[in-house]
């Protein structure tokens, strides 16, 4: 397995859940930036399989399609993007599929999985009570329900999946912040070196796991609101940018 930072385009990359809206979006944008080894895993191979015909055809670039189990053992990285998210339920009990993936993919692969990066890239406290909001989130979740020794981080979980498309193009002088939380240190670096890679984005160290519980609340959801406020222009999408 590759592992020196300085050579991230050179690992195998595993988006599971990646035909859907935004783990298509983020197979395509790492797809498109040099990372030839790139997989979408899904619970449906055929859904996989397709989502993997509609990039070749689009982009041009060739990804890989696999079942999650096969995708997360023979990747480097592990990308969860896999939904239901809370922006599509309505409460918490909404989100056991989820849960109830992950527990059985720790079952079926947890063995390779043991050691390997995977990177949280989903928001689920919009399906909880205002009152719980900051308690939790979807990487600390997802550790736990995982139940192997894995190194997470999380990413790209305040990121609108319009901006990962390009719609409007990013800006790579001036570009959008990717926050990045976790508690393994070379994790960490790998994750926001891989990010990077990506023009127009720029990964930042966001502190550790419990700082997802921050990063939650920074969400799509809030930022299609933060549109419908105070946005009015065609084409602006929110979204976030820290520094000079």
């Amino acid at each position: 397995m590759a592992t020196a930072v300085g050579d991230v385009k050179g690992l195998k990359l595993a988006f599971l859940g990646g035909a859907g809206r935004m783990g298509n979006a983020l197979t395509r944008l790492h797809a498109r930036h040099g990372f030839k080894n790139v997989v979408i895993g899904s619970r449906d191979v055929s859904r996989a399989t397709e989502a993997a015909k509609k990039v070749k055809a689009e982009l041009g670039v060739d990804v890989g399609a696999a079942s999650m189990e096969q995708a997360a053992a023979e990747a480097d990285v592990v990308f969860w993007v896999a939904g239901p998210t809370g922006s599509l339920c309505k409460t918490p009990d909404d989100l056991k599929p989820r849960w109830d993936t992950l527990s059985a993919l720790g079952k079926a692969v947890g063995k390779d999985l043991e050691g390997k990066l995977l990177v949280d890239c989903t928001n689920v406290m919009y399906a909880y009570p205002d009152s719980a909001w900051g308690t939790t989130s979807s990487l600390l979740l997802s550790q736990e329900a995982l139940g192997v020794d894995a190194r997470w981080t999380c990413a790209w979980k305040s990121v609108f999946f319009k901006r990962v498309l390009g719609d409007p193009a990013p800006d790579a002088a001036n570009p959008m912040s990717v926050f990045v939380c976790g508690d393994d240190p070379g994790a960490k670096q790998t994750t926001i070196k891989i990010v990077d890679q990506i023009r127009g984005f720029k990964g930042l160290d966001a502190g550790s796991a419990n700082h997802s519980r921050i990063l939650e609340l920074l969400g799509p959801k809030w930022l299609q609101e933060l549109e419908n406020w105070n946005y009015t222009e065609k084409g602006f999408v929110a979204g976030w940018r820290y520094g000079p």
